[in-house]
């Protein structure tokens, strides 16, 4: 693989244990304020790893090579215990997907909370 893609891989592993949480707690055809109070401690840690490389993901996904697609799906595939079917690559394609305009969002609200630059007039 020609760079390292960690920040991307703790952003979807992130992303896909928030998933897989909210699957499992809606089994019953609810999720309810515990049932988010209990996703949301469950995955705090991984989602506060993720969260800390933020900055780093735009870089990463940018212009990913199919080895490196290929390597997130190996990794998805053995950390989450899935199948390398065309199921668990359609996932992995979405959460790509879904970093890429996450980090669209990211980039934007970074660019509205930022105080605007001061123009230099010369004198």
């Amino acid at each position: 693989m020609s760079r390292p893609i960690t920040e991307t891989v703790e952003a979807i592993d992130a992303l896909i244990g928030l998933f897989k949480g909210i699957s499992e707690r809606r089994k019953d055809g609810k999720l309810s304020v515990v049932d988010i109070a209990s996703l949301t401690a469950h995955n705090f840690a991984s989602v506060v790893k993720a969260a800390s490389g933020v900055d780093q993901i735009p870089g990463e996904i940018k212009d990913l090579q199919p080895e490196e697609v290929d390597f997130v799906v190996a990794h998805v595939m053995s950390h989450h215990g899935w199948p390398d079917d065309p199921v668990s690559r359609e996932i992995v394609a979405a959460v790509l997907n879904l970093l890429r305009s996450g980090v669209q969002v990211y980039r934007a609200v970074e660019a509205r909370m930022s105080p605007p630059k001061a123009e230099v007039v010369p004198e």
